[in-house]
């Protein structure tokens, strides 16, 4: 199971991370970095509202980070916003900053396939 977050205030973000295997009864946290430079693009794109955004980019992050741990395996994914996840599961979305990521996790199943469900916590 894989639970991912994403946090912003004040034009700063801040993403995380719990992976539970249940192969070993191993629990993974972490807290990911969201690169200001991305804050600022996602603000000219879309304005001030970021939260799926940043949502979507910790759950794409994680994807990246864990991709070995992940590949072949049956893994649940929750992650806090409905538009975050309808990307992640569509591949696109309204806000082209929403399919640039989505496309990149696509690539990712394409070259460290899982067996993902993904859903809303």
């Amino acid at each position: 199971m894989l639970f991912t977050d994403g946090a912003g205030e004040d034009h700063k973000a801040s993403a995380g991370l719990v992976f539970y295997n249940p192969d070993k009864d191993e629990i993974h946290v972490r807290e990911i970095e969201v690169p200001d430079r991305f804050i600022q693009a996602w603000s000219e794109a879309v304005g001030e509202q970021l939260i799926r955004q940043m949502e979507l980019f910790a759950y794409l992050a994680t994807r990246f980070e864990c991709r070995d741990l992940l590949r072949n395996r049956g893994v649940i994914v929750w992650l806090n916003n409905e538009a975050a996840r309808s990307a992640a599961n569509k591949g696109s979305a309204q806000a082209q900053t929403l399919t640039a990521m989505a496309r990149v996790i696509q690539q990712l199943e394409i070259d460290y396939p899982a067996v993902l469900w993904v859903e809303r916590v």
